[in-house]
């Protein structure tokens, strides 16, 4: 009788389980959803989007006896000195999270900070194949702190507004169509999927003391689109937080590899923990036509390579180096088209230093 009863939990929970999965590959983060309306790429962003969820205690397992933990705190899932594998292809399994592991309490190990302090001064590096994991069955999607360069830009609900790119520990670059008047902003950085808080380095939040617009930027031609975040505090100087390069002059950057970074811009509900954010990566052609960095115009024109609806709005367009150091060449303006239009940001560099000089910052 009592084997009897196991086997039917056995069998319940199971049906149970795979009644709960979502399919996560069909859930990449490409496009908006088709519920979603944006009427106008210029439009005073919304702030209506859904909170960036809390990492709450969920357990799990057959009794319910074990609990949700990052993967790098169960000694089911960590091994010393290896990486974990993170599949986005692969469904989840117990109510966790796909960053998450149904964990016993015996097997628990005690949080790590992932954070490894930086003892040096340098922009534009990146971390190959991001850290601590390795991620395989995406599309566009980047790994964990590949592009540390990357902020997302909040309002005081957390709620995703744009995104933005880190120029200086305590400067953000930035789009004037992501901003709206006087709306109390965060900067988040080291993030990597805004839908969750389980990645294995810990995201750092700073509030927005100086807002600068140019003062000739245009809504109707979207010229001179670019707004500078001085925050109130620096972000600190970790592996996983790391600014980008400006100044390129004297440098040769590979124009033929240039490409965009940047969160999907989302306006619908989406069921957590099923959901994901995460950084994306799409490779771009530079129009020849205004490739030249001889004209006064302040707008660029690139063409996705691989044509997938994204909206990544306030993204930078960025060029490495022969050594794959990256500058900031350009952030999302508006797209038409299939083509991406963005702010020219090697036009503008002489406006970034003399603002910034005014707040006695050096880049």
């Amino acid at each position: 009788m009592l084997l009897l009863t196991i086997s039917l939990l056995a069998i319940f929970s199971g049906a149970l389980a795979e009644a709960e999965d979502i399919d996560e590959s069909a859930d990449l983060g490409f496009g908006l959803p088709d519920e979603t309306i944006i009427t106008s790429t210029t439009s005073i962003p919304s702030t209506t989007n859904d909170p960036i969820p809390k990492t709450e205690i969920k357990h799990c397992g057959l009794f319910k006896n074990k609990t949700c933990v990052k993967r790098s705190d169960c000694s089911t899932t960590m091994r010393s000195g290896s990486k974990l594998i993170v599949d986005l292809k692969v469904r989840a399994k117990s109510g966790c999270h796909y960053l998450e592991v149904c964990c016993h309490p015996d097997d628990m190990l005690t949080p790590m900070n992932g954070s490894i302090p930086l003892g040096y001064k340098q922009c534009g590096i990146g971390n190959v194949g991001g850290i601590f994991m390795d991620l395989i069955g995406g599309r566009l999607e980047t790994s964990l702190a590949e592009y540390p360069y990357m902020v997302a830009i909040l309002d005081t609900g957390h709620r995703f507004i744009c995104n933005g790119v880190l120029i200086g520990y305590k400067v953000v670059l930035t789009t004037a169509t992501c901003l709206s008047p006087e709306q109390p902003l965060v900067i988040r950085a080291g993030d990597w999927d805004l839908s969750t808080d389980s990645e294995f380095v810990p995201h750092v939040d700073r509030g927005v003391q100086y807002r600068i617009v140019h003062q000739q930027f245009n809504w109707d031609s979207i010229k001179n689109n670019i707004a500078l975040l001085v925050l109130v505090e620096q972000f600190p100087r970790v592996q996983h937080i790391i600014p980008i390069c400006l100044d390129h002059n004297g440098v040769d950057l590979d124009y033929d590899n240039c490409f965009l970074t940047g969160w999907n811009y989302r306006g619908t509900k989406r069921l957590y923990p099923y959901t994901r954010n995460i950084v994306l990566r799409l490779d771009m052609d530079i129009e020849e036509t205004i490739f030249p960095n001889t004209s006064s115009c302040s707008v660029l024109t690139a063409i996705p390579r691989p044509e997938q609806p994204m909206y990544t709005k306030g993204a930078p367009l960025v060029c490495p180096t022969e050594s794959s150091r990256y500058y900031v060449v350009g952030a999302w303006s508006t797209s038409l088209n299939g083509a991406i239009q963005f702010t020219d940001i090697r036009k503008l560099k002489e406006w970034i230093y003399r603002e910034l000089h005014l707040y006695n910052i050096v880049l």
